[in-house]
């Protein structure tokens, strides 16, 4: 059951990216560019993708150092994170007791996120794509677990994005 609300809730945000033409009105009020982020492609979107991967390295740096707190800090105060398995996280507080959890289970090594395609109205930021990452459960084998993943993200007032929304799928 929890799989089919995760699959469906990633359905319905990558149908409303995808149903998003470039220049188009998005529903936001503004364009929202969603081409893929490469040579020759939207510099907003570029952009867009960059300051995104960014959230993403710091985010692998603090699952690898076991940091939650850091991991806190990538999130907006009223984020929601979503994984198979697991009761949503709502708020940065949440986010953080949930991962700290987490890590006094098992430590990760490796994080690798794969952007597929990036979208943004030059405020929000969408993206999704692919995952893996490399975990250690207390007194057991390194396990890597595969997935899929989709995303928003709110730039703040200091202009770097903050995520805002997460869905995890295995």
């Amino acid at each position: 059951m929890a799989r089919l609300a995760a699959a469906g809730l990633s359905a319905l945000f990558l149908a409303a990216l995808a149903g998003c033409p470039p220049g188009g009105d998005g529903g936001s009020g503004g364009s929202i560019d969603t081409t893929t982020a490469v040579a020759g492609g939207s510099r907003d979107t570029t952009i867009a993708q960059n300051d995104l991967q960014a959230v993403w390295d710091a985010w692998g740096a603090a699952d690898k150092a076991g940091d939650a707190a850091g991991i806190a800090a990538l999130v907006s105060e009223d984020a929601q994170l979503d994984f198979p398995g697991a009761p949503s996280m709502v708020g940065r507080a949440a986010v953080q007791a949930a991962v700290a959890q987490e890590f006094g289970q098992q430590t990760c090594s490796d994080l690798t996120i794969m952007p597929t395609r990036t979208g943004t109205d030059g405020t929000n930021i969408y993206q999704y794509g692919t995952y893996h990452e490399v975990c250690t459960p207390k007194g057991k084998q390194p396990m890597t677990n595969y997935g899929r993943y989709a995303t928003s993200a709110r730039r703040g007032a200091d202009g770097k994005p903050l995520v805002t929304y997460l869905i995890g799928i295995t």
